[in-house]
């Protein structure tokens, strides 16, 4: 190897190639030789012969006894630099001098003159580095110092501060976009006792707030204060508002809009009359229009939520005549049609009879409910009835009604009349109104909830 790098010279290693003994091989000298050539190359001499390829680094060491410089290129000792310089056309700018000779010095073009009587300088002294604010030492100030120390009816350095306003620490004055709103205060043009604080404490830290003004005169509406708004489009969440008592706040009162229909918008309209407003005892829940239907079931809107529904029907009739209007109840999500899942009691009259005619389901039940006969399909005749049933969710069996009146396949007026129960503990899940043959032809059927209880 030649030198490591760091200036030294090392043999090879782990050990020399040449063993006593043993023949040299030339290849072995020859790289030694050509070792040596590469450091000797690499080294300066004491007589100047070879010169520096890169910088030398010292190493913190001084170089001693170094004559001093004459050309442009020389390097300086001490003594030429701090005991007696000769400076000719050399810019200096930021140095700084001893001055213990009388006579005139130039500097940057400038003749400074030395008083030996109190050493002070006459003339413009340039390039003085800017003190830091606050300083307030007996250094040569900038005029940079000054401006940001003082400002006078002509303020410096306002280029790129437009519209900034003056600022204070209490002893430097700068230019600032933003005043300190813990500090600032609007007063009043005529009492200055009078005053209007912005506090801004509540801004997340880095998130700038903009408060924009409209284009009118206006008095804020303030949170705690009792006022009057008029012209507002007003959107709020119905959990975000609140009614409240005039005398008891405590006395509260929401709205919940959860059961709208999703995209709708609900009108509420009041009448002209002084009204209580109170939880419905009967509510419409659905239509249903039969169009020569198999069957029409209601089943989605006896989910339990009220006590009792009410089943209306109007203007049925079957697509053939003379046909036996029967019900059947869903259980366990199929509607059931043993021979003992109904017992009935049905009561049918007609006005060219005095006496009813009593069908009933016997003991062992039935596979349906019997709710009329001889319904009707000619113009005029039809059956209109309604249908009760109470605590569909129970653990027993559920019990309905139905009565009703009509005209039968001959013109006759009928009155039906009919008393079940659905022989089942599971919750009714549905209804389903059928003929014994044939389809249902026309008829409205209205669904409502009623509420026994407040």
């Amino acid at each position: 190897m030649a030198l490591n790098g760091t200036g030294a010279f090392s043999p090879l290693s782990p050990e020399y190639p040449f063993i006593t003994g043993t023949t040299i091989l030339a290849t072995d000298m020859n790289a030694i030789l050509e070792d040596l050539a590469v450091a000797l190359s690499t080294a300066l001499y004491a007589d100047g012969q070879a010169l520096a390829t890169a910088d030398i680094d010292m190493n913190n060491h001084k170089i001693l006894q170094l004559t001093t410089g004459t050309l442009a290129g020389d390097a300086t000792n001490v003594l030429q630099v701090f005991t007696s310089p000769t400076f000719t056309d050399a810019t200096v700018a930021g140095t700084t001098f001893d001055i213990t000779a009388t006579g005139d010095i130039t500097v940057g073009g400038t003749t400074l003159t030395v008083d030996t009587t109190n050493t002070d300088l006459t003339g413009t002294i340039v390039n003085v580095a800017t003190q830091a604010p606050g300083n307030n030492t007996t250094l040569v100030a900038s005029t940079a110092f000054v401006a940001a120390a003082a400002f006078s009816a002509s303020v410096p350095a306002q280029t790129g501060n437009a519209g900034k306003l003056v600022n204070t620490d209490g002893t430097n004055a700068s230019w600032d976009s933003k005043i300190n709103s813990s500090v600032v205060r609007l007063a009043d043009g005529t009492d200055v006792t009078k005053l209007v604080a912005f506090d801004v404490s509540g801004i997340t830290t880095g998130t700038t707030r903009t408060i924009t003004q409209p284009d009118a005169s206006y008095t804020p509406v303030g949170t705690t204060l009792t006022q009057t708004i008029t012209n507002k489009t007003i959107t709020i969440a119905d959990n975000a508002f609140t009614v409240q008592d005039n005398s008891d706040a405590t006395k509260q009162a929401v709205l919940q809009l959860s059961g709208i229909t999703t995209g709708n918008t609900r009108t509420i309209t009041l009448e002209d009359n002084d009204i209580t407003l109170d939880t419905p005892n009967r509510k419409w829940l659905a239509t249903y229009t039969i169009s020569n239907d198999a069957a029409l079931d209601i089943e989605t809107e006896l989910d339990g939520t009220y006590d009792t529904y009410l089943i209306q029907v109007s203007g049925l009739k079957p697509s053939t005549d003379a046909r036996i209007l029967y019900l059947r109840g869903k259980f366990a999500g199929a509607y059931v049609s043993a021979t003992n899942d109904y017992s009935y009691y049905t009561q049918i009259s007609t006005s060219n009879s005095s006496s009813f005619t009593a069908v009933a389901s016997g003991t062992s039940g039935s596979s349906y409910v019997y709710l009329g006969a001889n319904l009707g399909n000619a113009s005029g005749e039809r059956a209109d009835f309604d249908i009760l049933l109470k605590d569909i969710t129970s653990t027993d069996p559920k019990l309905g009604k139905c009565i009703g009146t009509g005209r039968d396949n001959n013109g006759y007026t009928i009155q039906m009349d009919s008393s079940f129960s659905f022989n089942k503990t599971t919750p009714l899940q549905g209804i389903r109104l059928l003929m014994d043959l044939g389809n249902l032809s026309t008829g409205e059927v209205r669904v409502y909830g009623l509420r026994s209880t407040l």
